[in-house]
């Protein structure tokens, strides 16, 4: 059976990085990888136990972006690895927030990682099927592309 292309819903935002600092939140890099490697994985198993994605990346997958640039922002509390998003230059994707995280985490999650994040215009895209997708990136203060 032929696999359909999902369809994508783009969204822009201007990125003034003035937002709330939370607790926790890890800026992951090709340089501290190995010390942030296990809860690299913890964020991986979360994600993995709550969902099934035939695309989720893996610690290997996540050294080859870290190499190419790319970033990784892990949020933590007591418990350990609660979030991750991974960012390109000014493109932001696989964004991962576990439910036991408190009130209000998730937004803040993601625009603190905004801070850290040195372009003026943000882009990224959720599924067109994804609806919970696109209304958290309203919450956070993205839009839809025309």
């Amino acid at each position: 059976m032929k696999k359909t292309k999902e369809v994508e819903v783009w969204y822009g935002m201007k990125n003034t990085r003035n937002y709330k600092k939370i607790p926790g939140l890890i800026v992951v890099n090709s340089k501290n990888f190995a010390k942030y490697s296990p809860l690299i994985q913890e964020s991986i198993d979360s994600f993995n136990s709550l969902h099934k994605w035939d695309e989720m990346w893996d610690l290997n997958e996540a050294k080859d972006r870290l190499d190419k640039k790319h970033v990784l922002y892990l949020g933590t509390d007591s418990e350990g690895a609660i979030a991750h998003l991974w960012s390109e230059k000014n493109y932001l994707y696989n964004v991962f927030v576990n439910p036991r995280r408190g009130e209000k985490y998730s937004v803040d999650f993601c625009r603190a990682c905004l801070n850290y994040i040195d372009y003026e215009e943000l882009t990224l895209y959720c599924d067109e099927w994804n609806k919970r997708s696109q209304r958290y990136a309203e919450k956070i203060g993205f839009t839809k592309s025309e």
